[in-house]
């Protein structure tokens, strides 16, 4: 399996259009199971998208249906990738950065998306892609997403110096919190997108 790492991180940046609404706003706080009015009901006065929203908007694109997986928003292959299973991806690791709030009446964003880094890591590859959603006034949200390709080897890696490993401490924890997910919360979740 041939993979050129320069070929794919000159790859162009993928477009595509993402819109959401009020609707889609309460669907997805419902569905990470917040119970706070300002993300839960259109009518408080401090009504607002809950920050993590963009990370559903790569999947969820301009669909007001249900989405399949993988969605075509996210589908498409770097210039140099190989074929692979797409049963071997592994979402690894995710970041958002939020540039500023989301209109909470609903918008039409554009996001633009590239791969940054494409590193062997033993036993599969960590592909990182760098996600930027703007609207009329400019950027939005940044979200770097890892997948953990299983199976991908054999090749040097190339992109953006990969951060430290978070150290976790060797303490108790500052704080613990216990909750419990309804039954129905995942199902409702994924129709975030």
């Amino acid at each position: 399996m041939s993979v050129n790492a320069d070929r794919i991180l000159r790859s162009p940046e993928a477009t595509y259009t993402a819109s959401y609404n009020q609707r889609d706003l309460l669907l997805y706080a419902v569905g990470i199971g917040e119970s706070a009015l300002q993300f839960t009901y259109e009518f408080d006065d401090q009504f607002a998208a809950f920050p993590l929203y963009p990370v559903c908007l790569p999947f969820k694109g301009q669909s007001q249906d249900v989405v399949p997986f993988p969605p075509e928003t996210i589908s498409a292959t770097p210039d140099g990738m190989p074929s692979f299973n797409p049963a071997m991806i592994l979402h690894g690791e995710q970041s958002v950065e939020i540039l500023r709030p989301l209109d909470p009446a609903g918008g039409t964003l554009t996001g633009k998306t590239k791969v940054i880094s494409f590193y062997d890591k033993g036993k599969g590859t960590l592909m990182e892609t760098q996600t930027q959603f703007e609207d009329a006034n400019g950027p939005v949200a940044k979200l770097i997403s890892g997948s953990f390709i299983r199976g991908l080897t054999g090749y040097e890696g190339k992109g953006r110096k990969l951060p430290p490993r978070v150290q976790i401490p060797k303490r108790q924890p500052d704080f613990c919190d216990e909750f419990k997910t309804s039954p129905h919360q995942a199902q409702v979740y994924r129709l975030s997108g």
